[in-house]
């Protein structure tokens, strides 16, 4: 028996992502961290940072040289430095973002 008939991989992510290596930060109503942005899409990104997050945070993710983004964190890896956000804003007002820079 192999692993994907045992565990298959699903895929639930309904935008296309893109790889990137960019700064950022994610700040919170009382906290401001320093994050590495590795992959984005139109409706979230995976960041990789020091702090220890919840799920279901609420905060704002700024990228470097693309914009503010109010968003929540939707998973955290199990070393606690990586974790999934999931943007607030339309999928359409995300790619506009980007666009313009």
């Amino acid at each position: 028996m192999t692993l994907a008939a045992v565990s298959p991989a699903v895929n639930r992510r309904s935008h296309p992502r893109s790889a990137v290596i960019w700064r950022g930060r994610f700040a919170t109503e009382v906290t401001v961290h320093e994050c590495v942005v590795l992959n984005v899409s139109a409706g979230g990104a995976c960041v990789r940072t020091t702090f220890p997050p919840d799920i279901g945070e609420i905060g704002r993710l700024t990228i470097d040289r693309v914009g503010d983004f109010d968003a929540e964190i939707v998973w955290v890896g199990t070393d606690k430095k990586g974790l999934g956000v999931r943007f607030h804003d339309t999928p359409t007002d995300v790619q506009r973002t980007f666009l313009l820079h």
